[in-house]
């Protein structure tokens, strides 16, 4: 297998990996839903799920510091195969 064939596997799933990751985080916020009955003011409405919105932002960061993890252990596997085509 050449290096130049690796190296577009490694691109496709790292754009793969990013298009997963993209649908994950949608799917995150389509579950932050308000509630059907609205009273008071804006900080009663966040008051009432805060919780929601916190373990929204924990999965988000979560997600992110993975999806950063993934991309830098692609970069190197990159680099090695630049290397090793040298």
């Amino acid at each position: 297998m050449s290096k130049d064939h690796e190296q577009l596997g490694l691109h496709r799933i790292a754009f793969f990996s990013d298009g997963v990751m993209a649908i994950i985080i949608m799917l995150l916020i389509l579950e932050l839903k308000l509630p059907h009955e609205v009273h008071g003011d804006l900080l009663t409405l966040l008051d009432t799920i805060y919780g929601k919105i916190l373990s929204y932002l924990l999965s988000f960061m979560t997600i992110i510091r993975v999806w950063m993890s993934h991309h830098r252990m692609f970069t190197l596997c990159d680099g090695t195969i630049a290397a090793s085509s040298r």
